[in-house]
């Protein structure tokens, strides 16, 4: 079906707007920004252009539809996942983030930022033209980055920022996109450093950085120290980044890498503060994609359909029925978590098995947030994705 097809059919359907092949999606980045480095580019976008956020093989173009253009239209009712429209008919999305049902965050290709009120989604200005990959909200901003952008805004338009972190390799011309991006309470903020396009860049470069927002210096932070040899390790491809309040900044990455920073009671003014990194190992070797966790958890996914879960003391991998990869995981309870990726995929953790639900949709899920077990937000390229009615 034709896109403008179906959103013929999804006229009467409630308006709506629209975590990811990140491993080349950072190559690509990195590439793009070190060719455009002494160029600022400030083209607003065209209305009738497309991005590409490419999975692993090179998967479906972020148009808005599938693979083979097909979208299946369900109705948002409880116990679907009813895809919706967004008021950025080209743009994907690749991160999804909120504080409550009523103050949700997605962003993703050409530079898009959408909020949900509660009852509509509204397009709101970035001042940029890049994929935002990924996403981390305070109690007064939402930050995203893209490359090695980072954004950060409030609700209104005067309040956008953004920072260029230009970190080069040393010996090498490679630009260290952004993996992640998490903000302590203290307002510290801390970038997950994806590895450069070399391999020379990957085992040189440092991966945890302090970033100052205004000046877009950053501090390394020391490498993680591997129990096993009690050395530091130096060779860690982050892919994606996860805080756990008061308890732990984690990096998960290639070939199972995992890395745990605990959060410390406080540093000398009084603020909380990470301590040094200590990896975590996991038996595989998959490259995981994204994290999320509470308390001592933490649950990774991956390639393969990969679902690590490691309880504070061991791991365990899950058999998910699933071989296709999976970029984002989120729980609203340690019985209600989803983990979504490549070809539709969308699994549901009830505290005992995996289960696959149907998503009517077989291009890549990139993202999810809940803000309760029936109020589920699913992104990726087709856009957004709800599971539970919408009012």
């Amino acid at each position: 079906m034709k896109p403008e097809s179906l959103l013929r059919r999804l006229r009467h359907t409630l308006p709506l707007a629209s975590v990811s092949g990140l491993a080349a999606l950072t190559i690509l980045s990195v590439l793009s920004i070190a060719a455009c480095a002494d160029s600022e580019d400030t083209t607003p976008p065209e209305e009738d252009g497309s991005a590409i956020i490419p999975s692993d093989d090179a998967g479906p173009s972020l148009d808005g539809s599938d693979s083979d253009g097909e979208v299946a239209v369900v109705p948002c009712a409880v116990g679907n996942i009813c895809r919706v429209t967004s008021p950025i008919a080209s743009a994907a999305v690749a991160a999804i983030n909120g504080r409550s049902k009523n103050d949700v965050w997605a962003t993703g290709s050409r530079g898009a930022v959408l909020h949900w009120n509660g009852s509509d989604w509204s397009a709101l200005e970035s001042s940029v033209n890049e994929t935002f990959t990924s996403m981390f909200l305070t109690p007064d901003a939402m930050w995203a980055t893209a490359g090695t952008l980072v954004l950060r805004r409030g609700l209104a338009a005067d309040t956008v920022r953004t920072a260029r972190i230009k970190e080069v390799v040393e010996g090498t011309s490679n630009y260290r996109a952004i993996a992640g991006v998490a903000v302590m309470p203290s307002g510290d903020v801390f970038l997950g450093l994806a590895p450069g396009a070399t391999s020379f860049a990957y085992y040189k470069a440092k991966y945890l950085g302090k970033v100052d927002p205004d000046s877009a210096s950053v501090t390394y932070q020391p490498d993680a120290l591997n129990p096993l040899s009690n050395q530091p390790e130096t060779e860690l491809g982050v892919r994606a980044v996860h805080l756990v309040p008061g308890k732990a900044l984690w990096l998960v990455g290639d070939r199972a890498a995992v890395a745990r920073y605990a959060v410390s009671s406080s540093n000398d003014a009084g603020a909380p503060s990470l301590e040094r990194g200590v990896m975590v190992p996991v038996a595989s070797q998959v490259s995981l994609r994204a994290a999320w966790g509470y308390d001592e958890h933490l649950w990774a996914v991956g390639e393969n359909g990969t679902v690590a879960h490691f309880d504070g003391a061991s791991w365990d991998l899950a058999d998910t029925g699933t071989t296709s990869t999976l970029h984002a995981v989120f729980g609203i309870a340690p019985n209600d978590i989803w983990a979504v990726g490549e070809g539709g995929t969308a699994l549901h953790f009830d505290g005992a098995q995996w289960s696959s639900v149907a998503t009517g949709h077989d291009g890549t899920l990139r993202a999810v947030w809940g803000g309760a077990s029936d109020d589920v937000w699913f992104g990726g390229d087709a856009g957004l994705f709800h599971w539970g009615a919408l009012p």
